[in-house]
């Protein structure tokens, strides 16, 4: 006679599984905002390829700048933003 399947157990996985593809979803949406954003606006990091791990690395440390304008100001907060979400999905 066969054994049912372990229920519990499928269901967990197929839980896990699509909480994966959520974070992945997710973290590769904040990386592609993050790299539209520095292109738009010149914020003084290289932006003609994807940025790689490193420049999201220092994007995540920026600080504000008095000198920045407001759309300088809120790019720069929501760059930042996006990219120390992008590192916290990598741990």
């Amino acid at each position: 006679m066969l054994q049912p399947r372990a229920e519990g157990a499928l269901s967990a996985i197929g839980t896990l599984l699509t909480d994966r593809q959520r974070i992945d979803s997710q973290r590769t949406m904040n990386r592609n905002a993050s790299n539209a954003l520095i292109r738009k606006i010149d914020l003084g990091i290289d932006a003609r390829k994807a940025s790689t791990d490193r420049q999201l690395v220092e994007i995540g440390s920026w600080r504000e700048h008095p000198t920045d304008d407001v759309a300088e100001h809120y790019a720069r907060t929501e760059a930042t933003r996006r990219a120390t979400a992008v590192g916290d999905t990598d741990r």
